[in-house]
């Protein structure tokens, strides 16, 4: 089975904002060769399971939400929407990680993915 991302669709549209942004990011963050790198650390800094350290950033993002909200301020630093991609993508990594981690899943292999650009 072929997928293709529509970026003319909303939700595929974020799917395709959401892998560009861990990309982008995952470059900053993780060491060469270990895209989960830094998760580890803190993982075992804190002594957590790998996708509770998803958890806790997406906590974190939602408490920033919410203090904005409360606050009644306009973010200085990062967007309101860049807050709720990251937690998009935080929550992804976290199901990665968590599926990674349970014997038995297996990821299915997409054999073809694309992406179909805006003809305009």
């Amino acid at each position: 089975m072929s997928i293709t991302l529509d970026e003319n669709d909303p939700f595929e549209r974020a799917l395709i904002d959401m892998v560009r942004t861990h990309r982008v990011k995952g470059a900053d963050y993780a060491l060469d060769g270990d895209k989960w790198s830094n998760f580890r650390t803190t993982a075992q800094i804190m002594d957590l399971e790998l996708a509770e350290v998803a958890d806790v950033f997406i906590l974190t993002k939602y408490a920033r939400l919410q203090a904005l909200r409360v606050n009644g301020r306009e973010p200085s630093n990062e967007s309101v929407l860049d807050s709720r991609l990251d937690i998009a993508v935080y929550a992804v990594m976290a199901y990665a990680m968590a599926c990674q981690s349970t014997p038995g899943v297996q990821e299915s292999p997409v054999p073809f993915l694309s992406v179909v650009e805006d003809s305009e």
